[in-house]
């Protein structure tokens, strides 16, 4: 062990020992003895920085595997054939192909979630959240798991309060995707991950007790890796759906999609699968991530059309948007040639990157009044004409709390609270202040009608559509 003082242009060596056992406490106390006088020092200062040390050296010990990068062994033919899929004209189409080979049962759900399963590589992920029943949501993100690269995918059931914040190793999370099969057991307000979506990071003060001294010392756990959250969810409302970095997802089509799973299960237990391809089409799938680069996207096209027109004051809905059709310039960037700039390599957002995203997420964007439960659709039409009535002249600005309007819609507080949150999940309301102490202010931020939201709609796409030609 070689101990040095740094602060100085050339770190002073202070002592040398060519043997320690660090599990010998008189070794150890005589190593910290030695150093303490050569720095003229008391030596529980000195202690505490070694006891440290020691710590790590045998974390490292006992988790050593999980300190080495794992080797993905990637046969050259899969690699060839993934290069060849992102140079195909219509490539979205091309993947979708490859998504019902491997076995996806929802090829337009599987690409939705695969465009945007691609944002952990930057440096704001899109978590995503499928709004479907248990049982089903359970088979088609079992699905989804197996077209994701092994390496940069952890899948559990529950996970524990602060599991984020004990990592094994530094970048453990870094540019990984979890997919959560429990969604629900993350509602409590003391839980990391849950602070992690709502925020982009978890900052936390924490007081452990020293292994050797016993004395409790504070220390900062903080996440800021880059993690990815996919999971399904089938209540109406949950904490992490707030987040403008969560993409709820709502499951259409049920129908089909059952009769889908249906045939598969039973293509599967009478041998009929044909289980060398749909492995083969996984591998290239899980090989497209690995072969983009880590460019930097470009949209000059914001300048030239007024998206506001459609979206309106939905920030979150307005992020959203932008941050998918980077991800579909990212996927598209074989088709382009790559700019090389002062701050690295970039590609150009195109229109027809920006009208595939409208139309592939089109229920997103569109939640029409006709998809909310009949009770809650009448609440939110009564809330507004109480609003109008209320505030005639600046009722579009008007923020109001449960309590102001339960009694004039004759709603009682549970049931009047479930709607708001139905509402609010649906992109018809948003928090704008207040705490659960003093009641929340809400904010109405649809009020043109159905209608008139498509009339916009229509309107964005044949603009970009102008552009384009």
């Amino acid at each position: 062990i070689k101990v040095y003082k740094k602060g100085t242009s050339s770190p002073l060596h202070i002592n040398r020992s060519s043997l320690v056992d660090l599990f010998n406490d008189n070794q150890v106390d005589y190593t910290i003895t030695k150093v303490s006088e050569r720095l003229k020092m008391e030596s529980t200062l000195y202690k505490n920085i070694f006891y440290v040390f020691i710590e790590r050296i045998d974390h490292y010990r006992r988790n050593r595997n999980l300190y080495e990068i794992p080797v993905v062994s990637i046969a050259s033919t899969i690699q060839q054939d993934a290069k060849k899929l992102l140079q195909e004209e219509h490539l979205l189409e091309a993947i979708t192909n490859q998504l019902q080979l491997a076995g996806i049962s929802d090829t337009r759900l599987g690409l939705q979630l695969y465009i945007a399963s691609l944002s952990r590589l930057t440096e704001t992920p899109i978590h995503c959240v499928v709004g479907a029943p248990r049982l089903l949501g359970h088979e088609l993100i079992g699905e989804f798991v197996a077209i994701l690269p092994d390496e940069d995918t952890y899948e559990v059931t529950t996970i524990s309060k602060h599991a984020l914040s004990y990592p094994p190793t530094e970048d453990y999370w870094k540019n990984k995707t979890l997919i959560l099969h429990q969604l629900e057991s993350i509602k409590e307000k003391d839980n990391t991950l849950l602070e992690y979506l709502l925020h982009g990071k978890s900052k936390r003060m924490v007081a452990q007790s020293d292994v050797k001294t016993g004395q409790y010392q504070c220390q900062k756990k903080n996440i800021t890796s880059t993690i990815q959250l996919i999971s399904y969810l089938q209540a109406d409302h949950h904490p992490v759906l707030a987040s403008k970095h969560v993409l709820h997802i709502p499951l259409g089509q049920t129908n089909n999609i059952k009769d889908a799973l249906y045939e598969k299960e039973v293509k599967s237990h009478s041998g009929l699968l044909d289980v060398r391809a749909i492995e083969q089409s996984q591998n290239i799938l899980q090989q497209i991530p690995r072969t983009l680069k880590a460019v930097s996207v470009y949209n000059p096209i914001i300048e030239q059309v007024d998206i506001s027109a459609f979206f309106g004051k939905d920030i979150k809905s307005l992020g959203l948007y932008l941050r998918l059709t980077n991800m579909i310039t990212l996927l598209h960037q074989q088709h382009q040639n790559i700019r090389l700039t002062k701050i690295g390599q970039m590609i150009d957002v195109k229109p027809i990157y920006m009208i595939t995203a409208l139309e592939l997420y089109r229920e997103l964007w569109l939640k029409k009044d006709d998809e909310l439960p009949f009770n809650v659709r009448s609440t939110f039409s009564a809330l507004k004409s109480q609003l109008r009535k209320t505030y005639p002249n600046d009722y579009l600005s008007t923020t109001f709390k449960l309590k102001d309007l339960r009694k004039a819609l004759g709603k009682s507080p549970v049931t009047f609270q479930r709607h708001l949150h139905t509402l609010e999940l649906y992109g018809k309301l948003e928090r704008s202040g207040g705490n659960n102490r003093i009641g929340y202010d809400y904010k109405v931020l649809e009020w043109q009608d159905t209608h008139n939201k498509v009339d916009a709609y229509n309107a964005l796409i044949e603009n970009l559509k102008a552009l384009k030609n």
